[in-house]
């Protein structure tokens, strides 16, 4: 324990997610290379831009991030946590909290000077009994020298004084290697169990009780819990590749495991093809930059990246990239062909006004011309609505265009109609009037010449005090006459405007 290379890592590596894009060979190359050469010390490892370098160091760092949440850079992580989510943590990068006399305790056993770690933590746990970290840092002070039982005892005492989940869990993962390094697997499980009832998602216990499953020969139960936990966090698919406990198990595992590739790979071959497909119907529909289909053609470049060299995460990726790409393109189809539906039903109505209109104009012959232009244009709209309804897109363009043209035919068309209904109210109006004026000024004559005189004889013989002189008569008549011809003229205006609307 005291010279473990551990404890020299001091932050988190992500090792296994770079592992995952290469190909299976040169992982197994890599890490032959490392096993079988005399420069596999991290002291002696350069950090020189040297791909041999490069390859040792991902082999270095692979191996013990398969073990990192037992380890002290771990526990440094989760120092003062309050995070109640265990992937939260996992991914937290700040230091708050940090720093202190317990602090310094655990740094001492990060370099291996255990008395004073011993003398600080000790000193520690007398003036606060509960403290968490404390006992936790006890419990690795302990595993230090070699004393399991005592770590297991205050491993213990740390998971009373735990707060937050991801405490516990840690503190049950600690608990269960020391059962394990003890050759005692049905307890180790034991502990893996109470985690997954914390978290029934924690894939670093899912991991931890598919080994054990494995050790108790439960292999059928191990690979199901294996083949899902991988469908759920890939990184697994790397650690069960090379992960020396399961060494022993090599041969019911990497058979399964070359499933998942192969299933992968085919996959991630079919999406290719689909989205390429979608892709190239996309660059047909839209003559225009679009950013969508600009976003859908740099997730095509990254396919094409990926696809340079056959690893199982770049398939997860390219199929994940494929579907995203389907999906955008597919939303952009329609809403394209929406857009072409709307354009079509505008035109339509547009039309049917235009139609309206020409089926109520009296006389046909005159428009008969536009008629038969609006039945031109009535089947090219309608075999443009049932190209929309196919997928030959590269009809869409070619619709666009048409479009353009029959909306200016449709205008114009609608500018004669106009002109033509105006010319028609302006006859019917002199028409009317003509009419209405005739029949209300002979009225009115009729009235003045032949009906006044009469009643001018006889009105006195009724009404005595209207007496009119015969030599005065006219001068009675015109004021009949000319008011009665103004309000007539006004009166054939109205009836015959009233007449048209």
């Amino acid at each position: 324990m005291v010279n473990c290379p551990s404890k020299n890592i001091q932050g988190i590596t992500r090792v296994l997610n770079d592992l995952g894009y290469l190909p299976l060979d040169k992982i197994d190359n890599i890490f032959f290379n490392y096993l079988t050469n005399s420069i596999n010390n991290p002291k002696m490892i350069s950090n020189t831009g040297d791909s041999n370098e490069k390859s040792r160091q991902l082999a270095y760092y692979a191996f013990y991030e398969l073990k990192m949440v037992f380890q002290l850079r771990f526990f440094r992580r989760i120092w003062n946590t309050k995070e109640e989510n265990w992937d939260n943590l996992k991914e937290r990068k700040d230091d708050r909290d940090r720093g202190g006399y317990v602090w310094l305790g655990q740094d001492c056993i990060r370099v291996s000077n255990l008395e004073q770690a011993e003398y600080i933590l000790k000193d520690s746990l007398e003036k606060n009994l509960d403290d968490y970290n404390v006992c936790c840092s006890l419990g690795f002070l302990y595993l230090e020298k070699n004393a399991p039982l005592k770590a297991r005892k205050y491993f213990k005492k740390a998971l009373d004084y735990a707060r937050a989940k991801p405490q516990k869990i840690f503190i049950f993962l600690l608990l269960s290697r020391l059962y394990d390094l003890n050759n005692d697997t049905a307890s180790a499980k034991d502990n893996i169990k109470k985690i997954i009832k914390i978290n029934h998602y924690c894939p670093e216990a899912l991991y931890q009780e598919v080994i054990y499953s494995f050790r108790l020969r439960e292999n059928a139960v191990a690979l199901e819990q294996l083949n899902k936990l991988i469908k759920d966090n890939r990184e697994y698919y790397i650690a069960a590749l090379i992960d020396p406990e399961l060494g022993n198990f090599n041969d019911i595992i990497h058979p399964q495991l070359n499933n998942l590739f192969n299933e992968a790979r085919d996959e991630a071959k079919k999406i290719v093809k689909l989205s390429e497909a979608e892709l190239n119907k996309a660059k047909r529909l839209s003559c225009k930059k679009n950013k969508e289909v600009e976003y859908a053609q740099s997730l095509w470049l990254k396919i094409e990246e990926l696809s340079k060299f056959e690893s199982y995460f770049g398939c997860l990726d390219i199929i994940h990239y494929g579907n995203a790409i389907i999906k955008i393109i597919k939303g952009f189809i329609g809403n394209q062909r929406r857009k072409y539906l709307r354009t079509i039903y505008g035109l339509q109505h547009h039309l049917d006004d235009c139609l309206i209109f020409v089926n109520k104009f009296p006389r046909k012959k005159i428009i008969d011309t536009i008629y038969q232009q609006l039945q031109t244009i009535q089947k090219k709209i309608d075999k443009n609505l049932d190209k929309t309804k196919q997928t030959n897109f590269d009809q869409f363009n070619e619709a666009s265009s048409l479009f353009n043209e029959i909306t200016w035919k449709l205008d114009h068309i609608e500018l004669k109609l106009k002109r033509l209904d105006t010319i028609r109210q302006v006859k019917l109006f002199y028409k009317s009037f003509f009419k209405k004026t005739l029949f209300i000024q002979s009225a009115n004559l009729f009235f003045v010449f032949l009906l006044f005189p009469v009643i001018a004889h006889y009105l006195p013989f009724i009404m005595p005090e209207f007496k009119i002189n015969p030599q005065n008569i006219w001068f009675y008549q015109q004021i009949v006459l000319i008011p009665g011809g103004i309000s007539g003229l006004f009166l054939a205006i109205f009836l015959s405007v009233k007449n048209i609307s």
